[in-house]
C-alpha cells in the first residue's frame, strides 16, 4: 500500500504534511521554535502522524486545529489534546458522533459511492478516541516564533487561519482553498459572514507571501483571495447566481467556487 504521508519543507523549521488515500486529501502543517512546536490539523483518523511529526521535530508538540470538521481533527486523539475555537463546539460535538457523520456520508454520496466505500466508511464513523479540547489562545508562542489566530468565520462559525508573520505564511485552513470553499453545510455561515472573513485576510495581505490551505495545492495561487471576494460579492449583489448541484447550490467566479445550502435564496446574503 503507497504510503498515505508526503513531507515537505517549506520554509525554516516549517514542513507541510500531505495525507492521501482513496478517499481523502488534505495538508497538515508544522511550525517549529526554539521551545515547542505547533501541528496545524490532524487530517481523517489515520495510523502514524503522531510518530510523524515527531521525527521531524524533538520540540514539545501543541496541536491547534483550524474547525471542527471531522478531516481536521480526525488524528488528534494521538495528540491527547487539541486548541478549537470555542465558536465551534456544537459543530466538534456533531462531527465526532458517529451517528451523525454516518447520516451527513448519506446525504453526501449516492448509494452506490456508499457501497463501494463501504469499508472506508465504517472506519470513518468509528468512535474516536477521547481528546482533551482546549479554547484556542490569542496566539501560540513557540520560542522566538509567534504564529497569530485569525478569526474567519464562514465554512464553520469558529474557523481560524493562523498567521506566521516572521515567516510571511498564513495557514488557512478551509477558509480559502484553491479551487472551492463549502458554505452548505448546516455549520456554514452566509455569504456576507465569509465576505467579512475575507477581507480581513486582504487587509493582512502585506503580513504574508503565500496561503497554505487545508486541501488541494500549496501553496494556494496568487489573487485566490481576491477572486474568493469578487465571488462571495457576486453573490450578494446578485451578480453572480448559483446553480443547483445535487444536494447543494454552487456559485461559481473563474476557477473557483462556493457552496451554498440547497434552501439558500436571496434573502440570506
Amino acid at each position: 500500500m503507497k504510503k498515505p504521508f508526503r513531507i515537505k519543507k517549506i520554509a525554516d523549521k516549517t514542513w507541510s504534511i500531505e495525507i492521501k488515500t482513496a478517499y481523502f486529501q488534505g495538508l497538515v502543517y508544522l511550525l517549529e521554535g526554539g521551545e515547542k512546536a505547533l501541528l496545524i490539523d490532524s487530517a481523517v483518523n489515520i495510523p502514524g502522524l503522531r510518530e510523524l511529526v515527531s521525527g521531524l521535530s524533538k520540540k514539545p508538540i501543541e496541536l491547534a486545529i483550524t474547525h471542527g470538521h471531522l478531516d481536521h481533527i480526525g488524528s488528534a486523539h494521538q495528540f491527547g489534546r487539541a486548541y478549537v475555537s470555542e465558536a465551534d463546539s456544537e459543530v466538534l460535538q456533531r462531527h465526532t458522533d458517529p451517528a451523525f457523520v454516518k447520516a451527513m456520508i448519506a446525504d453526501e454520496f449516492p448509494p452506490i459511492m456508499q457501497k463501494i466505500f463501504a469499508k472506508i466508511i465504517k472506519e470513518m464513523t468509528a468512535p474516536l478516541p477521547p481528546t482533551e479540547w482546549l479554547p484556542l489562545p490569542e496566539s501560540f508562542e513557540l520560542g522566538g516564533r509567534k504564529i497569530e489566530v485569525i478569526k474567519t468565520p464562514g465554512h464553520t462559525p469558529g474557523s481560524v487561519c493562523f498567521l506566521d508573520r516572521g515567516n510571511r505564511l498564513l495557514f488557512s485552513g478551509d477558509t480559502v482553498c484553491d479551487w472551492g470553499v463549502l458554505l452548505h453545510f448546516p455549520e456554514g455561515r452566509p455569504p456576507a459572514v465569509f465576505l467579512d472573513s475575507l477581507r480581513k485576510l486582504k487587509a493582512l495581505e502585506s503580513e504574508y507571501d503565500f496561503i497554505y490551505p487545508g486541501h488541494h495545492g500549496a501553496p494556494s495561487g496568487q489573487g485566490v483571495a481576491d477572486r474568493y471576494i469578487a465571488c462571495a460579492e457576486g453573490i450578494i449583489n446578485g451578480g453572480i447566481k448559483p446553480k443547483s448541484d445535487k444536494s447543494k447550490l454552487v456559485a461559481r467566479y473563474k476557477d473557483i467556487r462556493i457552496t451554498l445550502p440547497k434552501r439558500w435564496t436571496a434573502n440570506d446574503r
